[in-house]
């Protein structure tokens, strides 16, 4: 009985936390569109990427020696 009572009000206020705390809201729309999962693709299937925004263009290749940016090697912090 000495354990029982402290252990019981141990649940009960995790019960109430669990109750009091709301879920994580789920992106939808544009705002799901982030992440990995924003191209279905495997890694090794990637060759390039290609941007332009705004009239501003940048495109990325995927060689031999790793990843460039514009025909330059791709740093160890853009990567």
């Amino acid at each position: 009985m000495r354990r029982t009572l402290p252990l019981a009000a141990l649940a009960a206020f995790g019960v109430l936390l669990v109750l009091c705390v709301r879920p994580a809201a789920v992106p939808r729309g544009r705002d799901a569109a982030r992440g990995h999962r924003l191209f279905n693709a495997d890694a090794r299937s990637v060759r390039g990427v290609a941007l332009e925004l705004h009239g501003r263009h940048v495109a990325s290749t995927r060689g031999a020696r790793g990843w460039s940016i514009d025909g330059r090697p791709a740093s160890p912090e853009a990567a």
